[in-house]
């Protein structure tokens, strides 16, 4: 017997079909995750001094995640980061919290974010 696709996972589907045969298809690099639409739903917000994954979301979005890495259509980046003064938050823990979870990418709202996101994400020599 078949195990049942959680609900999560039978939209996830349904999404990547509709993205998959849309016309825009070729355009379409990754998917983001929506952090703050995630957290609105919950009527939550998130603390300036905490990640994302430091909050309930946190679990959420691993889950998302790692259902969504089963049906492999389109690579996810990890939800960004709008507190653009704090690169504390925003460069060691949003990001080094992120990595295991999403190798799609991340993506920055501001461009004084790509220094940090390519220091944090760089390869490295060992």
């Amino acid at each position: 017997m078949k195990p049942k696709k959680s609900m999560m996972l039978l939209k996830m589907q349904a999404l990547a079909n509709e993205l998959s045969s849309h016309d825009c298809r070729d355009r379409i690099i990754a998917l983001r995750i929506g952090g703050n639409d995630l957290m609105n739903v919950v009527s939550l917000r998130r603390p300036r001094d905490l990640t994302l994954y430091d909050t309930p979301m946190g679990y959420v979005i691993k889950k998302c995640l790692c259902q969504y890495s089963l049906l492999v259509i389109f690579a996810l980046t990890a939800p960004v980061c709008e507190h653009i003064d704090d690169h504390g938050v925003f460069g060691t823990r949003t990001l080094y919290g992120y990595r295991p979870w999403a190798g799609g990418g991340k993506t920055a709202i501001h461009p004084d974010q790509i220094s940090v996101i390519e220091e944090a994400l760089k390869v490295s020599p060992r």
